[in-house]
């Protein structure tokens, strides 16, 4: 991370505990300051794909203009804000296709991911529907067995790369693909292609043939 973010959580965990920031994503987490679709930037001007922020208002795109002046309309009557931003989100939706729009890129998404498969035996399965997609590590495709430490390894490395993701599963050897419903094709683009890079350098650095 860069060094403002540094600087605000030595700042940060002076008052606070951080425990709650690292639920099996960061070390040391970035600072965000803006957004806009799916994608983030943090204090100190690094861009992330946010393959994880597909929930609430956040579905729409990230600070997308007819939420944020629902919002304002709002807080300048009353500050009860979350049910304005709840109906300009539903209006959004609806409106602009967006879950339409959803299926179509989560289809594109899918489709490089199960092509990635054939190529690295680590990535062990790939699936979902829509944009909520799923993607499984294993250390042999014969016995299934789970490739946390690889799958741990690679989320670590998909921060410094600029891509957001979370590690979840039983076995904690998978990841969630979760993001807005926004996320248009180019974004995801670059966030598999980020995957793979690391997987490969996962292959690697495991001996995983």
């Amino acid at each position: 991370m860069g060094p403002e973010t540094k600087r605000l959580m030595k700042e940060l965990i002076k008052y606070e505990s951080v425990g709650h920031l690292y639920w099996a994503v960061f070390r040391c987490p970035p600072v965000l300051k803006s957004g806009k679709g799916a994608t983030l930037t943090d204090v100190d001007g690094n861009n992330f794909v946010d393959f994880m922020g597909g929930f609430g208002v956040h579905n729409a795109g990230l600070s997308h203009p007819d939420i944020v002046k629902a919002i304002k309309e709002q807080a300048e009557r009353l500050n009860h804000i979350a049910c304005a931003a709840g109906l300009a989100m539903i209006n959004v939706l609806q409106r602009d296709k967006v879950p339409e729009h959803a299926a179509s890129v989560g289809e594109h998404l899918l489709r490089r991911l199960r092509d990635m498969q054939e190529e690295h035996p680590l990535l062990g399965d790939a699936n979902g529907k829509g944009l909520f997609v799923g993607i499984e590590f294993v250390r042999s495709r014969d016995t299934k067995e789970p490739a946390n430490k690889e799958a741990e390894w690679i989320q670590r490395q998909c921060v410094h790369k600029g891509l957001l993701i979370q590690r979840a599963g039983y076995f904690a050897n998978r990841f969630n693909i979760y993001p807005p419903l926004s996320l248009t094709k180019e974004e995801a683009d670059k966030g598999v292609d980020i995957l793979e890079e690391l997987i490969r350098d996962a292959e690697r650095e495991f001996n995983i043939r």
